[in-house]
């Protein structure tokens, strides 16, 4: 008989003790957030414009020095709408933020096989969802290659790394002929040749329509393409 009560008294005093104890892993809830007008910061227009692409994208590019063309479509394109993610900030929890991501793939010669292209926020406390920092990236990671870009924007105003210049232009002329308009021109003058273009050319709902590779200093033009935005 009193083995059975020291037991007894054995096992609960353990469950007093682990139930006064926080679980290791504990993870407090993620507040709910649903996402309207009021609350969503969402990427300028014109960013968009230039830089996202659906699936059924392609362009095609010709060398203007050796003639060679070659090809980028888009894959895997996504474009959404969600809410600050408590584990990589906790700056903005009350806001949510549009996003998207492609890759673009390539035949031959351009991006060593593919890119990925990339939106992200830089989320803020407080009300003000002009007040917020959007960027683009591109890095290309296939057999160590390792190359990117980054521009950003808040409200209306872009913005870049201090060793880039953003420049706009109304039109450029191609060796081709073509005349392409409402240009946002992107000089990226590094001194890594890992780095995928120094000089790039970008126009409203056409996408990159010139740009100069950084490992060779070869120019490329666009001739042909079919959009989907």
């Amino acid at each position: 008989m009193k083995t059975l009560q020291l037991f007894f008294l054995i096992t609960l005093s353990a469950l007093h003790l682990q139930s006064c104890k926080q679980p290791y892993d504990y993870v407090p809830p993620t507040p709910v957030v649903h996402c309207d007008s009021n609350n969503t910061v969402l990427i300028p227009e014109d960013m968009k414009a230039r830089f996202y692409f659906k699936e059924g994208t392609y362009w095609i590019y010709k060398n203007i020095n050796t003639g060679e063309t070659d090809s980028m479509w888009v894959w895997l394109s996504q474009n959404k709408i969600e809410p600050t993610n408590p584990k990589i900030s906790q700056k903005g929890l009350n806001k949510c933020y549009e996003w998207f991501s492609f890759q673009t793939r390539n035949k031959l010669y351009i991006n060593e096989y593919y890119s990925n292209i990339s939106s992200g926020s830089r989320p803020k406390d407080g009300n003000n969802l002009n007040d917020e920092h959007i960027y683009i990236k591109e890095f290309s990671p296939l057999n160590n290659y390792r190359g990117d870009f980054r521009i950003e924007i808040k409200g209306s105003t872009y913005e870049t790394q201090t060793d880039a210049e953003i420049l706009f232009e109304d039109s450029i002329l191609t060796e081709e002929n073509l005349i392409y308009k409402n240009i946002l021109n992107l000089k990226y003058p590094s001194t890594n040749t890992n780095d995928i273009y120094s000089d790039m050319y970008y126009a409203k709902n056409i996408g990159l329509v010139k740009f100069v590779r950084s490992n060779d200093n070869s120019t490329w033009e666009l001739i042909r393409y079919k959009i989907n935005q």
